[in-house]
């Protein structure tokens, strides 16, 4: 049995001294203390009247042993279990990573996802905060400097990790490292809001690509069945001179073929980039011809887009103007001979005009992007060329086209049918080529003629390259050229029919290309940076709750740090009827919870004033103008 311990009543007769409150002072025998700060027993009672309840302070305290607070450690074991819930929200978003979406799975993830946001940096700031305290009551426990145990008395917040070292004017790592700390608490609850989203994702893949390979073709084709071709041909060719504007500049004709770019016109007209690349941009673009070159794709799963170089070749026409007439060709001759042009108008054809073109082959490579979707049909789908330059591969003469060799009759042939091709408009204009030819819009109701005197040479040169390449690739490859985009991924490709026989297989090139397409579906894709940082700072959490839990298992002394009854601790002008030494900060709160209290001046009757706490029938209110120890 431990002797009951009796309430503390000041000797009114004697001055009460404190050895604290004497520190800053040398302690002299006739040194008396203020009447103010000594208390008769009716002003003690006064001080400490309250109910009779076992915890008020009219009754004495017991002595006790000092013990852990169990009800602190299993708010530290909760405190890590509350960090389960994130890790979970992490590992479930990894798992459905890849999946196909799911509306009511989707739907759970998102309450989970806001739900997190919200309380994440509230179990946050409750587990580190206590941590921190815990961490700070060791550290008086084993001795610490004051400025160590402020700094971790204030940094239970993020303002006032961030403030404290600008109050105490005290830079050092224990303030970095606890900035950062808190620091972790805005990324954990965005992380749960991005940790997860539904996309369509996009495939990478090598796919074979055929198109039709003019620079393959040593010579022309067979043109024995051209007679059978001329009404397809011719109605191919006049469909291409009367479209509309918007047909015959835009990247691709009206079956579906990749239009190629007059290189001479953007060499004319922009700037080369890297490696002798042009990049066609704008709508002002001028084409090599009116119709494209076919692109048979192998599969039937269609590229969202696909990207391929092509080599091929594109002829073109250099007009030089008032040159002499040479009606004589040589038979084997290595040169293409000139091309000559006539214009007039009238009886007298003064306005008339010779203009003598020479034919070359321009070889090019070029960059296509395709773009369409697994429902779009193949004739839908968009190709443009994105970059041309000049061939840097081998290749034949650019003096002498293919219809130009070994000798001229295949070019005989074509300049035949290009010319039977040509239907008259009307007597003013002539014919439709002759039209396209002035830059005329055919398809006016009363088109009005142009002297091709007063048209700029160079779009002569353009329109004329035009026609005679529309014509050629129609000549050589009309079922590729119509019917290409539209033709089965498999089957035998030989044969077409009757009239089409001398267009085989052969002369189609493949080449590997590079293609880009999109599920259908949605798909779950979880962003592992943000997931990460969910991990890291769960973790940071359990950690906390861990190092919370070990240091209150090491700590004997009741937990005093940041509570206002820890004033009352000891306090030399407040007696109290027990000293309490082993309450803890709210232990001692609800002991002395209607006890009032001031901070105020406890010698009001001195020249000097002291500040301390004690209560508001002893101590005066702090008066400005008046000096204070």
């Amino acid at each position: 049995m431990q002797p009951e311990q009796q309430p503390f009543i000041p000797n009114s007769s004697k001055p009460m001294r404190n050895d604290r409150d004497n520190l800053l002072r040398p302690v002299h025998s006739h040194d008396e203390q203020p009447k103010s700060s000594t208390l008769l027993e009716s002003q003690a009672r006064r001080l400490i009247e309250t109910s009779t309840a076992p915890s008020s302070p009219m009754r004495p305290l017991q002595a006790r042993q000092l013990r852990y607070n169990k009800g602190q450690l299993i708010f530290d074991l909760l405190s890590a279990i509350s960090a389960l819930p994130f890790v979970a929200l992490a590992l479930v978003a990894m798992i459905f990573n890849s999946r196909s979406v799911d509306g009511h799975d989707w739907d759970d993830l998102q309450i989970a996802m806001k739900t997190s946001v919200t309380i994440f940096p509230l179990i946050y700031s409750a587990v580190i905060g206590r941590a921190i305290r815990q961490i700070a009551k060791q550290n008086l426990e084993r001795g610490s400097t004051l400025g160590r145990l402020e700094q971790l008395n204030k940094s239970t917040t993020v303002f006032g990790a961030i403030s404290t070292p600008l109050m105490l004017r005290s830079w050092n790592i224990l303030g970095l490292v606890l900035v950062l700390i808190w620091l972790v608490s805005p990324l954990g609850g965005q992380a749960s809001l991005y940790l997860i989203s539904p996309r369509t994702l996009e495939h990478v893949e090598r796919q074979e690509v055929q198109y039709l390979d003019i620079n393959g073709l040593s010579k022309a084709p067979s043109l024995s069945s051209f007679p059978s071709l001329t009404n397809a041909l011719e109605a191919m060719f006049l469909a291409c001179l009367i479209a509309p504007v918007s047909v015959k500049e835009a990247d691709s004709d009206a079956w579906g073929n990749v239009k190629i770019p007059l290189l001479r016109s953007l060499v004319r007209n922009n700037t080369a980039q890297s490696e002798g690349w042009f990049e066609p941009a704008g709508n002002n673009i001028t084409y090599s011809s009116l119709v494209g070159v076919p692109i048979l794709f192998r599969t039937r799963r269609a590229p969202d887009e696909l990207v391929y170089e092509y080599k091929g070749q594109s002829g073109q026409f250099r007009i030089y103007p008032a040159a002499p007439w040479n009606a004589t060709r040589s038979v084997n001759a290595s040169v293409a001979p000139d091309i000559h042009v006539l214009s007039g108008y009238g009886r007298e054809a003064t306005n008339g005009a010779m203009i003598t073109c020479h034919l070359t082959n321009v070889y090019v490579e070029l960059k296509v992007r395709c773009s369409g979707s697994n429902t779009t049909a193949q004739s839908q789908r968009s190709c443009r060329v994105t970059a041309i330059r000049e061939s840097v591969e081998p290749h034949q003469s650019s003096s002498l086209p293919p219809l130009m060799y070994p000798d001229f009759n295949a070019w005989d042939t074509f300049v035949q049918g290009l010319v039977n091709a040509s239907l008259s408009v009307n007597r003013k204009l002539s014919t439709y080529t002759e039209a396209y030819l002035q830059d005329i819009d055919a398809a006016e109701t009363i088109p009005l003629p142009k002297y091709l005197l007063k048209t700029p040479l160079h779009d002569i040169s353009d329109h004329l390259t035009q026609i005679m390449n529309t014509f050629y690739l129609g000549s050589i490859a009309l079922p590729f050229v119509t019917l290409g985009p539209n033709l089965p991924s498999q089957g035998n490709y030989s044969k077409y029919s009757e009239a089409y026989e001398a267009f085989d297989r052969s002369s189609l090139a493949s080449l590997v290309a590079e293609r880009a397409y999109r599920d259908t579906t949605a798909t779950y894709v979880v962003n592992w940076g943000w997931a990460v940082v969910l991990l890291l700072a769960s973790l940071v959490l359990i950690g906390a709750s861990v190092v919370s839990f070990l240091v209150a298992r090491q700590s004997l002394n009741p937990d005093i740090i940041g509570y206002a009854s820890t004033l009352t601790r000891e306090a030399p002008y407040l007696p109290l009827p027990s000293a309490a030494s082993a309450l803890s900060g709210y232990e001692r709160a609800r002991w002395l919870k209607d006890v009032r209290i001031r901070f105020g001046d406890v010698q009001p009757e001195s020249t000097v004033g002291r500040l301390a706490i004690s209560t508001p029938d002893l101590t005066d209110r702090s008066r400005k103008g008046r000096l204070y120890f």
